[in-house]
């Protein structure tokens, strides 16, 4: 999955590109994990919270069409 428009620039942090108030994309629904990909500035990725995964991202897929994306998807 790609997620485009949230990549930020030299000296902001994932948090200042939080979109429009009202989005679900955010600090209650994301998380910073350890990124073993070269790729992973700072060798650190978000990714979305399982929890959130279905009401941010798949509110119109299936349960399980949802659970497996979500086990699918990287750091965004």
């Amino acid at each position: 999955m790609f997620v485009g428009g949230f990549i930020p620039d030299v000296g902001e942090a994932g948090q200042d590109l939080t979109p429009l108030p009202g989005s679900l994309i955010g600090p209650a629904t994301l998380q910073v994990r350890p990124c073993p990909v070269e790729s992973c500035l700072g060798r650190r990725g978000v990714v979305h919270r399982p929890a959130y995964f279905r009401e941010v991202l798949a509110g119109d897929l299936s349960e399980h069409t949802t659970n497996v994306l979500a086990a699918s998807v990287g750091s965004l």
